[in-house]
């Protein structure tokens, strides 16, 4: 146990979360300030990675309307814990247990549940699978106890927007941000939990720093710029002995200042242009040719990226205003005029992420 306190950071699995790219997402979070909020804790890795590096901030927030309680459980119960091994029958006890708010039902969750996710959402994890004993696990959550007990970090369980309000933040606090991503289905959130457009808004005006977690989208590289790391993972949430299907994980930063704008106008290129022609032209000509195409892609992207700015997120936003907590819903209201909102993102409205494709419109646009 002493030894595990000494060299181990306390992690728990939980779909999309963020055990392993932790590392890399503290790099980018001030190393000290008054408040540090991680705004969707998931099962927490966020948190106990910035404790475990020594991040000094005066207060924490592990804000999360899931996994509150198994944030409350382990604070509250985690010295007193000891997990029983993998079984169908321990799977099934707790399951019901955790209807009733058991603290030890809901801290073997992470445990007992697929991926780490909940009960109700996901089915038990393989019998004895995983690599954590139920030592392991034991030892993981009275550590993690003490990460939270030393930290006196607050505990909440309200939407996002709610829990930044009444955070009152400003340029010396810090949010890390690990919404529910676009285009996926892990169990654990409705289509609903999120609009990514009302978030757009709302963080590219926030008086505040923050870390934003997501796979490459063009509605955020549209709104927040080019992401500061990229990086190829394995989709986890599938059977990858049959799909190997990758994702490009992504960070975006925002220092809690207001970002300058710059308008930038080319002449498109003429479309008049057979292949034959270039074959006359002199290595400068065509040096000029190339210079002028890449000019006019910009000019292209551009204007695509006003549209965007100044019709749609616009429009998302008022329509989503307008049928919140309203039955049909947001999602409901745009599956009318036939737009996908079984992706859980209104992202599709535009762009929807394909591999190396965009897709816009029924039209698709391969990317280099």
């Amino acid at each position: 146990m002493a030894r595990a306190e000494k060299s181990e950071c306390p992690s728990f699995p939980w779909p999309g979360g963020k055990s392993g790219l932790s590392r890399k997402i503290i790099e980018y979070v001030p190393k000290k300030g008054r408040t540090f909020v991680d705004l969707c804790g998931g099962r927490g890795n966020i948190t106990f990675r910035a404790i475990h590096a020594g991040l000094n901030y005066q207060g924490w927030i592990l804000n999360d309307t899931l996994t509150a309680p198994f944030f409350r459980a382990i604070r509250d119960h985690g010295d007193k814990f000891k997990a029983a091994e993998k079984s169908q029958a321990e799977f099934d006890r707790c399951a019901a247990l955790a209807k009733d708010g058991e603290p030890y039902a809901i801290l073997m969750e992470s445990h007992l549940c697929y991926n780490g996710g909940t009960y109700v959402a996901n089915k038990m994890r393989g019998d004895g699978g995983g690599r954590r004993t139920a030592e392991s696990h034991t030892l993981n959550v009275r550590l993690a106890q003490k990460y939270l007990l030393g930290k006196k970090v607050g505990i909440t369980q309200k939407d996002w927007r709610d829990c930044l309000e009444a955070a009152q933040l400003g340029p010396t606090d810090v949010v890390v941000i690990d919404f529910p991503y676009l285009n996926c289905n892990v169990g654990a959130f409705s289509p609903e939990s999120i609009c990514p457009t009302e978030a757009i808004e709302f963080l590219q005006k926030a008086p505040f720093p923050w870390v934003f977690c997501e796979y490459y989208q063009p509605l955020l590289v549209v709104a927040f710029g080019e992401p500061v790391f990229k990086q190829e993972v394995q989709l986890r949430s599938c059977d990858v002995q049959k799909t190997r299907e990758r994702r490009t994980e992504c960070i975006w930063i925002y220092d809690g200042k207001s970002a300058s704008t710059v308008t930038v106008t080319f002449e498109p290129v003429s479309e008049d242009r057979m292949q034959i022609y270039y074959t006359h032209l002199s290595e400068s000509e065509l040096l000029e040719e190339i210079k002028q195409c890449i000019g006019s892609v910009n000019f292209s992207r551009n204007q695509m990226q006003r549209e965007m700015r100044q019709r749609l997120l616009p429009a998302l936003l008022e329509l989503k205003n307008r049928t919140y907590r309203k039955k049909p819903g947001f999602y409901d209201t745009l599956a009318k005029i036939g737009l996908n909102a079984d992706t859980g993102a209104p992202v599709v409205l535009s762009f929807q992420y394909s591999g190396r494709s965009y897709q816009s419109a029924g039209r698709t646009v391969r990317s280099s």
